[in-house]
């Protein structure tokens, strides 16, 4: 190989173990634990057992889509996100509202934005409990035919498997 400078666009495109030294390329080995999104979220969550720091003041929600945990998370964010938008969607323009989707819902907007109010409400209702292990918002749970209704498509339905920590489906 002979050249000063080469720059690609793969890091898999460059064969590092036959580089000589004076020879520069744009890619470094073994470099996915900080320029990749899922190996920077994985050590900023690291840096709270060697600092006190929340990372979540700097950067932004994240998820390792890998981790049936975290699948579960964003699943679970996801339908509150979509639930917040359809009411905020509802309060500027109740005749005007569509679901996740964009579709007009019409007459039912009413019902649909309540069952939204519903969904934020158990959410609320959740993050201020004081013991994890109960769940104060089981009777305001929506079904995923529900969730259905307010994403405007069938609801990524998933529960957690406490036995081997994996998600289903």
């Amino acid at each position: 190989m002979v050249f000063d400078l080469k720059w690609t666009v793969k890091t898999t495109d460059i064969a590092f173990k036959a580089l000589n030294r004076e020879q520069i390329v744009n890619h470094f080995q073994r470099n996915a634990q900080v320029t990749t999104k899922v190996g920077l979220t994985r050590n900023l969550r690291s840096l709270k057992w060697f600092d006190s720091v929340d990372t979540d003041e700097f950067f932004p929600r994240s998820y390792d889509l890998h981790d049936p945990e975290e699948l579960f998370d964003f699943v679970e964010d996801f339908k509150i996100v979509c639930a917040e938008a359809l009411v905020k969607k509802y309060l500027a323009d109740p005749a005007g509202c569509t679901d996740g989707q964009g579709n007009p819902l019409g007459d039912s907007a009413s019902d649909v934005a309540h069952l939204a109010c519903l969904a934020l409400d158990a959410h609320i209702k959740n993050c201020l409990a004081d013991n994890l292990d109960d769940d104060p918002a089981d009777d305001f749970k929506l079904s995923p035919d529900e969730w259905s209704v307010i994403l405007g498509e069938p609801c990524p339905v998933f529960a957690r498997d406490t036995s081997d920590g994996s998600l289903p489906g």
